[in-house]
């Protein structure tokens, strides 16, 4: 048996395991410590797919405007393209456009069962005044200093992470199960910050669950938004050995639990070259599950879009 073909059975093994994990759930959190990676997209644009052919998962959330969305939804015709254009990275990879196509498949031949793609994000990509654009930048400034400040009270990331949890509430229809893809600290259950995972725990009680995933092995190659004082970027290349947890720095690093569990909150992506494995662990803290992710290579950054996450 060549490596090649061990390696697929052994995701597969992992993908069963975690399918079986969060099949009974009415709301299931997949999340990732960053956006961006091809080989852990795809892995769950797998796990999705399994999720809707078996277990009738009919809604899939994404950390993305709201409105593109819907509109993304409602189009049948020659504008999709075009319309998925206005997806933020992540959203608008390889990896997810594979699965958008295969939901819109899938819809096309049940017309009465569909799969609703659907958005929580409400940033204003859309906009393209510059003075709009300047304004809302510096209040982004602030309200990411606040955060920090902030970082161990409820009160982190409480307005946008209520606000989607809101989103999320007024657009599932009960009963329904729905997938949600998005940074592994929004989807945070526990109420160490008003996390929106917080939020829909308390709407959902006993219905939500999460699969968090992480790095285990290597170095992690991020982008890394910067608000301390003096600093001049307002996002900086670091460097962080995984194995240590407890990193310290003048750049402030965010992780939203436990630090051995090693959920790192990174923005920006990684090549999506890099050879992985898959680890299922049961955990807690505000987690169900964390997927680990054994990169056999330094994971390597490469330029892409950046927006505030």
């Amino acid at each position: 048996m060549n490596a090649t073909h061990t390696h697929r059975k052994y995701n597969l093994s992992v993908m069963n395991n975690l399918i079986k994990t969060v099949s009974p759930y009415e709301i299931i959190g997949l999340g990732e410590a960053s956006h961006g990676n091809y080989k852990n997209a795809m892995f769950r644009t797998n796990v999705i797919k399994q999720l809707i052919n078996k277990h009738r998962v009919r809604e899939v959330f994404l950390e993305d405007d709201v409105f593109t969305l819907l509109k993304i939804s409602k189009d049948k015709g020659s504008k999709l393209p075009q319309l998925m254009n206005q997806l933020q990275y992540p959203f608008d990879n390889i990896a997810m456009r594979t699965l958008y196509q295969w939901i819109f498949k899938f819809n096309e031949e049940n017309p009465d069962d569909t799969v609703k793609i659907l958005g929580a994000d409400i940033q204003l990509y859309q906009l393209k005044d510059i003075s709009e654009k300047t304004v809302l930048g510096e209040l982004y400034r602030k309200w990411g200093k606040y955060n920090i400040d902030h970082a161990t009270t409820k009160d982190s990331h409480s307005p946008r992470d209520k606000g989607m949890a809101e989103m999320i509430k007024f657009q599932h229809s009960p009963g329904v199960k729905a997938v949600l893809i998005f940074h592994n600290d929004h989807l945070n259950k526990s109420a160490v910050h008003s996390n929106m995972g917080f939020h829909i725990n308390q709407a959902y009680p006993e219905k939500y669950c999460v699969v968090a995933n992480t790095f285990t092995k290597g170095i992690y190659h991020g982008l890394f938004m910067g608000y301390s004082e003096g600093l001049k970027n307002e996002f900086v290349n670091i460097s962080i050995n995984v194995k240590d947890p407890f990193y310290k720095g003048d750049i402030p690093v965010f992780y939203h639990s436990p630090p051995v569990n090693y959920i790192w909150e990174g923005h920006g992506g990684v090549d999506p070259r890099d050879p992985m494995k898959y680890y299922f662990k049961k955990s807690s803290n505000g987690f169900d599950a964390i997927l680990f992710i054994n990169n056999e290579i330094p994971l390597k950054p490469y330029k892409t879009n950046i927006i505030f996450s």
